[in-house]
């Protein structure tokens, strides 16, 4: 039961990703029907402030961020995070800065998973260090993130029974983060 009050607390957000969705994806029509049926079940649709960007550059924004993160360029990816993710979204939505979270363990194991350079994954991990000594200590106190504030101490995560998990298909942090991220990007 306790799941349903959160969602209806965050009831007409979703309601408009939803509607911002099908505008995306051209679904004029069903985004219209979607509309008049929350307006008859009186359910809430949320205004989100609208990108500053045209769709144009919204999308180019999009796949460098994409490429980015693909290629493991973290430094990069934050960079237009940091450039383009207003303010008030970065710090304050929970859901962002968990993305944020799993994002910089992503970037931190990258090197590590496919083999990069001894500089290069030792870098990455002192870059996820100095996350986790700044902008990621408010996520100390959360269970689901505890366990992450030893990585950069650990040797070889890769072997280590607490994060082998990460390097493996079926678990890989990819997959643990991907639903997430279309929702801010």
């Amino acid at each position: 039961m306790s799941g349903n009050v959160s969602v209806v607390a965050f009831e007409g957000e979703l309601n408009s990703i939803v509607g911002e969705y099908l505008d995306f994806s051209g679904f004029d029509r069903t985004k219209a029907a979607f509309e008049e049926e929350c307006s008859e079940k009186n359910k809430p649709i949320a205004q989100l402030e609208a990108p500053a960007l045209g769709n144009e550059k919204l999308h180019l924004v999009q796949s460098q961020m994409l490429e980015f993160y693909h290629e493991g360029k973290g430094d990069l990816f934050f960079k237009l995070w940091n450039e383009y993710l207003p303010p008030n979204i970065k710090d304050e939505d929970s859901v962002s800065q968990k993305l944020e979270f799993y994002l910089n363990i992503y970037f931190a194991i990258y090197p590590i998973k496919y083999n990069q350079p001894h500089k290069e994954a030792e870098d990455a991990m002192n870059t996820f260090k100095k996350f986790i000594e700044n902008r990621g200590s408010s996520l100390s106190q959360t269970t689901e993130f505890l366990p992450f504030y030893a990585l950069p101490f650990v040797p070889n995560p890769k072997t280590h029974p607490s994060y082998r998990e990460m390097f493996t298909v079926s678990k890989n942090i990819l997959y643990e983060i991907t639903a997430v991220k279309r929702d801010i990007l």
